[in-house]
């Protein structure tokens, strides 16, 4: 969605709003690029179980 808008209203990177919108569709990029890579671990591995949690779930709210 973000490089569709980004598309449209040209890619300027002097205008705060282009900026705004290239971060916004390189984050989800790269978020969907590392889901690619865990589901693709998870499988691999034959990864079946839910991890116990940890301390480090306390911060992820």
């Amino acid at each position: 969605m973000a490089f569709l808008a980004a598309r449209r209203y040209r890619w300027d990177l002097r205008l705060d709003f282009s900026r705004t919108l290239i971060f916004y569709f390189l984050g989800a990029l790269f978020w969907s690029l590392g889901e690619l890579g865990w589901d693709i671990l998870a499988v691999a591995s034959g990864f079946e179980e839910t991890p116990y949690p940890s301390i480090a779930d306390v911060f992820g709210w």
